[in-house]
């Protein structure tokens, strides 16, 4: 995604301020201010260094200055009159966020978005409420009860920023599964994180801490049940038509696991591998009978 700059951004939340004139001066003068501090946040998260950026608590009796002279609640304010608003010229730059994530929250990989999460969240970085880079489009489940307001006090508890966060995390495969085969109507799908050896200890710990705050273990041996329910007879389809295990892999799992739209590490493709590491293991189609 092109990404407005940072000036633009604050220049049309700017444009939607009619009557609070004092408001948008202050605004207009903190430009350059503003759009420094969004720099240093793109170099920060380059460097995986997000979590040593100062924050600011706001309190029912304190309300802190935090960038320029513009206060705490002013800043957040912003951004829900002036940003998220539908009307006003910045919900263009709202709504691109949104459509750029294509259905998919890029957090989970499973549920459609519905709201722009703040990855450095606004109740205690309000100077970015406004900064595209730090708008993520999220599902409920991710933003609401795995996220929340938390953010990480070191490196190995960030979560993986969508934007970012170098390719390895993209590129790699860092997650795997297996088969828990107790009947075939009792067949789980148990995920975990598997990072490479060659990852150092900061790398395997941001996405062990991303794995456990959205919790996807349980959210996709979920969505692995609901797909083993529609493989599974087509498995036996193919046992009862005299095809071997090789045949199976051939043509029901490996164009899922070789398919290039979908990530390495989508839960699917980690299931489709799961089911042929296993039926390749146990060199019989029976187990699933």
């Amino acid at each position: 995604m092109n990404f407005p700059s940072h000036v633009d951004v604050i220049q049309v939340c700017c444009d939607g301020i009619i009557k609070n004139i004092n408001l948008k001066k202050r605004l207009e003068g903190a430009k350059i201010i503003m759009s420094n501090s969004f720099i240093d946040y793109n170099n920060k998260a380059v460097l995986q260094e997000l979590y040593s950026i100062e924050g600011y608590s706001k309190s029912k009796n304190i309300d802190p200055t935090v960038i320029s002279n513009l206060l705490h609640s002013e800043l957040t304010y912003i951004y829900t009159t002036f940003f998220a608003k539908r009307g006003k010229p910045g919900r263009k730059i709202y709504d691109k966020i949104m459509v750029n994530a294509k259905g998919i929250c890029p957090y989970c990989g499973i549920s459609s978005p519905i709201e722009l999460d703040h990855y450095l969240p606004k109740s205690k970085f309000p100077q970015f409420s406004i900064l595209p880079l730090n708008l993520v489009p999220s599902c409920e489940r991710c933003n609401k009860y795995g996220k929340g307001t938390i953010f990480a006090e070191n490196k190995g508890g960030q979560i993986l920023h969508p934007y970012l966060d170098h390719n390895l995390y993209y590129d790699s495969s860092w997650m795997s599964a297996n088969l828990e085969n107790n009947g075939a109507d009792d067949i789980t799908v148990n995920y975990y994180t598997d990072p490479p050896d060659s990852w150092d200890s900061v790398q395997k710990d941001r996405v062990k801490t991303h794995f456990c705050t959205f919790n996807l273990q349980q959210r996709y041996s979920t969505s692995a049940g609901e797909e083993l329910s529609t493989l599974l007879p087509q498995i036996y389809s193919m046992k009862c038509k005299g095809y071997d295990t090789n045949a199976v892999c051939e043509v029901l799992l490996d164009p899922v696991i070789q398919a290039p739209n979908m990530s390495k590490n989508h839960w699917k493709k980690v299931m489709y591998i799961a089911v042929r590491n296993y039926i390749q293991a146990q060199r019989t189609l029976d187990v699933f009978i």
